[in-house]
C-alpha cells in the first residue's frame, strides 16, 4: 500500500493530498490503482468516461483504424497525464477512439463524484486540474 501512496503522490495532481486522504480514498474504493500488461485495452471507442485516470508508471496510447485498416497513434500519454479530464464532466462522455497502453502501465483510478469532493475541499486540487486539461 505505501507504494502506491507513493507513486500517487509522485504525480503533480495529487502530490497536494497528505497520504491520510489517499490512504482513506484508496480503502474506500474511490481511488484504485489498476495494473495493465502491455497492449491491453483500457477503454474501447465509445466507452463511458466516469473515472479520472493518471498515468502512474508505463505508456498509454489513442489509436485508431483508418479506412485501409491501418492502425494509427493519435496521441501518447505518459507518467503523470491524466485521462478522461476533458470528457468526464462532459454532456457526452465517450471515449472517441480505442486507449491502448504500450507497455506494462499503471493507472490511478479516481471515481468522479470523489474527484468532485476533492475540488470542493481542497482549491490546490482544483485549480491544478484545470491547468492540466487546458493543456491537452
Amino acid at each position: 500500500m505505501n507504494k502506491n501512496i507513493d507513486l500517487i503522490k509522485s504525480t503533480v495532481l495529487t502530490k497536494f493530498l497528505s497520504d491520510e486522504d489517499i490512504l482513506t480514498n484508496l480503502e474506500s474504493g474511490k481511488f484504485k490503482v489498476t495494473s495493465y500488461k502491455k497492449s491491453s485495452v483500457v477503454h474501447f471507442d465509445g466507452e463511458t468516461c466516469n473515472k479520472l485516470e493518471i498515468i502512474l508508471s508505463g505508456k498509454v496510447v489513442v489509436d485508431r483504424i483508418g479506412e485501409s485498416g491501418n492502425l494509427l497513434t493519435i496521441s501518447e500519454f505518459y507518467n503523470d497525464d491524466i485521462l478522461g479530464g476533458n470528457l468526464l464532466f462532459s454532456k457526452y462522455p465517450y471515449y472517441p477512439m480505442t486507449v491502448l497502453t504500450q507497455l506494462p502501465t499503471d493507472i490511478l483510478e479516481i471515481d468522479r463524484e470523489a474527484l468532485f469532493e476533492l475540488f470542493c475541499n481542497n482549491p490546490i486540487f482544483l485549480r491544478t486540474y484545470l491547468e492540466l486539461i487546458s493543456e491537452n
